[in-house]
């Protein structure tokens, strides 16, 4: 894994802000951020721009607000959030320093988000606002790394509460999109299945929340020279959900960025090739969000609440990783799920072992 670039969803560093129960200082939080770092080389590490976002999310959380519209002043659980948040961007800044002579005003090695890299994988440019945003977010991330302070977190409250306003609006993004893959792996099983009208909807989530899943029948030889890819696509109704549900917020990203319609209905459906090309290049993503979906439809996963927050917030940065990157999630749901046989992923307490740090 030495020639692979390694990538920390934001549970990743918010626990690296912990030794035990005591919170550690901005110093020792550099010293393990270059320790990582040391043994991420050659390819290095890079940071997503989403974690940056979910972390900047966090540190705002702790900012009293100063501009008198009554948002509720920060609890003692939000300024303990916003701390460790402070720190994991400390530890960020060092695990993730762009090499000298590519640093930009920011200083992160950036790797590409999520929503670019969907954008890109369906033949569309990333729109500019998209990829703004990030250069955004990396270098109001710089600021709060270089001092992770409650008193500088202050001084950038404005900013902050951007990046949470924004923040909020993401999160109701990606329940939506998990509600609506929900319903788009009913739909895509429902032809395998061939059960009439009457057949209890109990055994019709039983049968999709099966580990295997359903498949299509066993006399469906599929199409001529299709590729592996899409015939797989088409035996696996979860997976396929998954993937078109990608391709669909891709498809809103750039209706959003050019003014174009927003309704969902008016929108282009997500094709075969494009559903098979995003499987392709984010395989891990893709199986991730396959295993989190079956858990859902099992009823054993809620789409709400904070911890539902946090896992679709780490599911993005998992959906943006390319073949040539490793991630590495603190996130619990998304530990449990990849030792359910989820490739190019790796719960944080066994990378660390792994590397001795």
């Amino acid at each position: 894994m030495a020639d692979r670039t390694v990538i920390f969803d934001a549970s990743a560093y918010r626990a690296l802000a912990r030794d035990g129960d005591a919170m550690r200082d901005a110093a020792a939080m550099r010293a393990l951020g270059r320790a990582l770092a040391d043994v991420a080389r050659p390819a290095g590490a890079a940071v997503s721009p989403f974690t940056l976002w979910a972390l900047l999310a966090d540190v705002a959380v702790g900012v009293p607000a100063s501009d008198g519209r009554g948002r509720r002043a920060p609890t003692e659980a939000d300024h303990a959030r916003a701390a460790r948040s402070r720190l994991a961007l400390a530890a960020c800044a060092v695990h993730c320093a762009a090499p000298r002579l590519t640093t930009g005003a920011h200083g992160f090695a950036l790797a590409l988000d999520p929503d670019s890299a969907v954008c890109n994988a369906i033949g569309h440019e990333a729109p500019t606002a998209v990829t703004a945003w990030a250069e955004y977010l990396a270098s109001l991330a710089s600021e709060v790394a270089a001092e992770p302070t409650a008193e500088r977190a202050q001084r950038l409250a404005g900013p902050l509460a951007h990046v949470a306003e924004r923040a909020r609006s993401a999160i109701a993004d990606f329940g939506d999109e998990i509600q609506d893959a929900v319903l788009g792996a009913y739909d895509a099983a429902s032809t395998g299945w061939g059960w009439d009208a009457d057949t209890p909807g109990e055994d019709r989530q039983q049968a999709l929340a099966a580990p295997l899943g359903i498949v299509a029948d066993d006399d469906d030889a599929g199409v001529p020279g299709e590729p592996l890819i899409m015939a797989v696509l088409r035996r696996d109704p979860l997976l396929r959900a998954v993937a078109d549900g990608r391709v669909a917020r891709a498809h809103a990203v750039i209706a959003r960025a050019t003014g174009a319609a927003q309704d969902v209905q008016a929108q282009a459906p997500p094709t075969p090739a494009e559903a098979a090309r995003v499987a392709e290049l984010f395989p891990a993503g893709v199986a991730l969000g396959r295993e989190l979906l079956r858990r859902v439809i099992a009823g054993d996963l809620e789409v709400a609440g904070r911890s539902a927050r946090r896992w679709l917030w780490d599911l993005q940065i998992a959906h943006g990783l390319t073949a040539d990157a490793h991630g590495i999630t603190g996130n619990a749901e998304l530990g449990d799920a990849i030792r359910s046989g989820v490739q190019g992923l790796e719960a944080l307490p066994a990378y660390r072992a792994r590397v001795g740090v």
